[in-house]
């Protein structure tokens, strides 16, 4: 390239970077090596002389490739991003957000596929947070989160279906509950331990009414939309579902009347 066009090719590109930061970091990377060097340079010139706020603010590694890439939203919200790039594939490797009350979101991708593999949030104003995993194929494995009260879930999934299989809660009381869904998010298995250690178990394909019974109500369109397992002890779950059949939110009360709740996202 002569100089002409090298300006020309980075002039095109701080174009492609205000739409995406990721097609601007593959467009370079693709380039020959000697080009990418010279466009690269061009465009750290261009920012130095006539900054501009609608560009996101670009560093590059020594052979060109973007290497980071910060933005700030041009609304109100007064969010930041910043992107970082593997060096030798040019791909996305992380991305963090961070909105004007200090909440960061993380994403961290493969290297060679820019697929994600693992997301974080954390709220510093009540130390909630989450931690998921995903398999290859773009289903999470794994969810991680604790909410503002201190409860703590641990939620599995079926990779190749990307379905919830299981909920292990720890409240902030000690006491625990184990949760096994079917394939429609329905919840068919109950296992709670209150703070003294007594342990209540329900299974919804084997009930046996004299150890608990169940009371349930339905939404018209929506189907399930509350279920409360009753047992024998007067201990109590109940359980409420969302639009769509989804456990929202759940509670549990022993037989000393404690009372330990957790509602998700």
């Amino acid at each position: 390239m002569n100089q002409k066009e090298i300006e020309q090719e980075a002039k095109r590109l701080e174009e492609v970077s205000e739409r995406s930061v990721s097609a601007f970091a593959g467009q370079l990377h693709d380039m020959k090596p000697e080009d990418r060097l010279a466009v690269a340079k061009q465009i750290q010139w261009d920012q130095q002389q006539h900054p501009s706020d609608s560009l996101p603010k670009l560093d590059f590694y020594t052979d060109g490739d973007v290497k980071t890439a910060v933005s700030q939203s041009r609304d109100q919200s007064g969010a930041t991003e910043e992107r970082r790039f593997d060096d030798n594939t040019g791909k996305l490797v992380s991305r963090r957000l961070v909105d004007r009350d200090g909440i960061a979101e993380n994403y961290q991708h493969d290297p060679k596929t820019g697929k994600l593999t693992t997301y974080d949030k954390t709220n510093p104003a009540d130390g909630s947070s989450e931690h998921s995993e995903f398999a290859p194929n773009g289903n999470r494995t794994t969810m991680i989160t604790v909410d503002g009260k201190g409860n703590r879930e641990t939620v599995t999934y079926d990779s190749d279906a990307g379905k919830q299989v299981a909920s292990d809660i720890r409240f902030k009381d000690k006491s625990t509950m184990h949760l096994v869904f079917d394939s429609d998010g329905g919840v068919k298995e109950v296992d709670f331990k209150d703070q003294a250690g007594n342990v209540r178990q329900w299974k919804r394909d084997t009930q046996d009414k004299s150890e608990a019974t169940v009371e349930q109500s339905q939404n018209e369109y929506t189907g399930l939309k509350r279920m409360d397992i009753k047992f024998k002890d007067g201990a109590k779950v109940h359980l409420d579902f969302d639009s769509v059949g989804f456990l929202n939110s759940l509670y549990t009360v022993d037989t000393e009347k404690n009372i330990s709740s957790l509602k998700r996202r």
